[in-house]
């Protein structure tokens, strides 16, 4: 069952890592299901890839916000490390980036991801949540309530992984100088002078 489970993730990983198309991932799955080994495979990429059926999202001003899984964003991470740990208690250091990005130039509606990633060799980046709106976030501690929820958790109490104890740690926010003043809820460089 355990070997199910992470073939399965590492499947989905790996259509997504590798931008593989969603029928090319279904006749994939097709062809493996007639393997008897193969028959736990779902038949479609959207049940592979447990993409949700109704996304629900947040609301920040003035936009929306969608929080992803941190904790499963963190164990797909090391999934894909397949990572061993040696001892029962194990502190992992995380870098977490936002950022604005302009949607298009033609409107004023942005995009602030919040990313992480872990301080380990080989890790990808992964998705912690993602806010879009006519403009950046109104309020810093609103923007990232929902990171903040999940990161508390796995801080103070951790989780377990493969008989290990894992806790965060935050090692760094990775921002440009616009972005890190944003959430430090501080005047950015220049404001008071030019």
């Amino acid at each position: 069952m355990q070997r199910q489970v992470l073939f399965k993730r590492c499947l989905s990983h790996w259509a997504v890592v590798t931008n593989v198309s969603r029928s090319s991932v279904d006749k994939l799955l097709s062809v493996l299901r007639t393997e008897q080994h193969f028959s736990f495979l779902p038949k479609s990429y959207k049940t592979l890839l447990e993409t949700p059926r109704k996304v629900s999202t947040i609301p920040v001003n003035p936009g929306r916000y969608y929080g992803f899984n941190l904790l499963k964003g963190i164990t797909s991470s090391l999934d894909s490390l397949n990572v061993q740990f040696q001892s029962g208690e194990v502190v992992l250091k995380m870098y977490v980036g936002c950022d604005g990005l302009p949607s298009s130039k033609s409107t004023n509606s942005q995009f602030w991801p919040v990313l992480g990633k872990l301080k380990l060799k080989g890790a990808d980046v992964f998705e912690i949540g993602f806010y879009h709106g006519t403009s950046k976030p109104e309020n810093a501690n609103e923007y990232l309530h929902h990171f903040y929820t999940e990161i508390s958790e796995l801080m103070v109490e951790g989780f377990q992984y493969n008989g290990s104890l894992i806790k965060i740690e935050i090692e760094a926010f990775c921002c440009d100088a616009p972005a890190l003043s944003f959430i430090k809820c501080v005047k950015p460089c220049g404001s008071y002078f030019g």
